[in-house]
């Protein structure tokens, strides 16, 4: 009778166990096309006119010949803040390993005890008990002192039944895999910021070139104009509006002066530093990087997008998390001892060296709060859940953004070509009214003009390549790409 009521209790939770309902590992499969249809029909430079569409290259920013820019992005390597913290996370996650936790556990201890006798010629304590034979009282001895020491050696181990063991390896796995995914994230997040900075730094600069020779230009067209209001051929209406004219283009040029110190401030927060190098301040034209043509598809983008990597990981953490949490449902095992040795250090000897073993195997029943256990379970599936749906939302809308991203770079490009196209015929119209300015057929403010609209077309250019070469970041870093070459070796350090 008393050996059924062991099995029973013993069996009860692995039967209830059993019976608890679990929704199953949630499905993961996204429906994705083959191709986005988005994706530009153009070449992206005159060399890639004669190849065919090539997988994003993970460092097509380092074709260049901008060594300033390179060296910025291999500089941010090792400057760059959050990339620092992130690797401390990757570094920790290594180092948070679960599976010891359901290895066998050892503790070492020693005691010593030291007696002195003060008055009489007796020693009190348990070991001159044990040196009498165990007799309880005063005994005789000679020594005036005893010591002696107690070594013991304790183990423990919590059998792992129901493969906690790979479960804890599985999170771990996972953990590290998330943490090599936040760096990947964060890396082509900065990448691509210090990428567009730089140009649009680049771009302003130029532009603050143009900006005052607009200003040159309206300062000589509102003199012209004061020369032939005192001379009365014109009216007051025209004159404030060459005055208002200079006045608007100054406004501009500061303004642009200041856009370039933010960019400047921008790319030094990204590098770590408070001050921006003294070699972004020379003028330099916009970047220009050999891209070919490049056609990745959302199955590259599924195995290459770090965000997407990271939900994965969450979701596998999620569910070793929910089968250690089932674990917790059933009785445990646990194996335990004890090695001990008790011997003399002075005084008065011990009987004998005494060497003691011990060992006990307990199960444990979750039996009075089997119900809070099944409840917690209940919660790591739902989290399991959660963490898949999540999963399944971040690749969706990484597909419908790479789709957006497509069109604005497919956008970018044609404007590029609008502009470089507008800026040449622009300059043409501005030589042409200097040319008739110094044959004497048109007068300074024509040519001034023609001047002022041939700097904005300019301008409109330069606006145009750093949007290009934002827009480019942006996408690759939608695709999975501007990752740094050596990036990994660094990140495993």
């Amino acid at each position: 009778m008393r050996l059924t009521r062991t099995l029973a209790a013993t069996y009860l939770p692995l039967i209830l166990g059993g019976c608890a309902e679990f929704m199953g590992m949630p499905s993961l499969q996204i429906n994705l096309p083959e191709i986005f249809q988005q994706r530009p029909a153009e070449v992206s430079s005159p060399l890639a006119a004669v190849e065919a569409p090539v997988k994003l290259r993970n460092n097509w920013w380092g074709h260049t010949d901008d060594r300033i820019l390179l060296g910025i992005i291999q500089a941010l390597e090792v400057q760059n803040l959050s990339l620092a913290q992130a690797r401390s996370r990757l570094k920790a996650a290594r180092l948070d390993t679960l599976p010891p936790t359901y290895l066998p556990s050892l503790t070492v201890g020693v005691e010593a005890q030291y007696d002195r006798l003060l008055h009489g010629k007796t020693v009190v304590g348990s070991s001159s008990g044990a040196a009498s034979g165990g007799e309880s009282g005063r005994e005789p001895t000679g020594e005036r002192t005893t010591g002696y020491y107690d070594a013991t050696l304790d183990a423990s181990w919590e059998v792992p039944l129901y493969g906690q063991l790979g479960d804890a390896a599985d999170i771990a796995s996972a953990n590290i895999a998330f943490a090599q995914a936040d760096i990947d994230a964060i890396r082509a997040s900065v990448i691509s910021e210090a990428i567009r900075l730089y140009a649009e730094m680049r771009s302003k600069q130029q532009e603050t070139v143009r900006r005052q020779a607009i200003v040159t230009s309206a300062r000589a067209i509102a003199e012209y104009q004061g020369i032939k209001y005192k001379a009365g051929l014109i009216s007051d209406r025209d004159l404030g509006t060459s005055r208002q004219t200079l006045l608007t283009a100054l406004s501009e040029m500061r303004r642009t002066e200041n856009e370039v110190v933010v960019r400047m401030q921008r790319l030094a927060n990204l590098m770590g530093t408070v001050e921006p190098d003294e070699a972004w301040r020379t003028l330099r034209d916009v970047p220009v990087f050999d891209v070919p043509a490049f056609d990745d598809t959302p199955l590259d983008v599924l195995r290459n997008r770090p965000d997407i990597r990271r939900a994965e990981a969450s979701v596998l953490a999620a569910a070793g998390d929910f089968e250690l949490s089932k674990s917790d449902m059933y009785p445990r095992l646990v194996l335990s001892g004890s090695l001990s040795l008790l011997d003399n250090l002075t005084g008065a000897p011990l009987a004998g060296r005494t060497v003691q073993l011990t060992g006990v195997p307990s199960l444990s029943l979750p039996l009075f709060d089997w119900g809070k256990r099944l409840s917690a379970a209940r919660i790591k599936d739902e989290r399991r859940s959660e963490k898949a749906s999540a999963y399944r939302e971040t690749v969706i809308g990484a597909m419908n953004e790479i789709e957006e991203f497509w069109s604005s770079y497919r956008l970018a490009q044609a404007e590029e070509q609008s502009a470089t196209e507008n800026a040449r015929i622009a300059r043409e119209a501005s030589e042409y009214a200097d040319l008739l300015f110094k044959k004497g057929t048109s007068d300074g403010i024509t040519a001034k003009a023609s001047a002022i609209d041939a700097a904005r077309a300019e301008i409109g250019e330069l606006q145009a390549k750093s949007e290009l070469t934002a827009k480019l970041t942006t996408l690759t870093k939608a695709l999975g790409g501007a990752s740094s070459p050596g990036a990994n070796e660094i990140a495993h350090e």
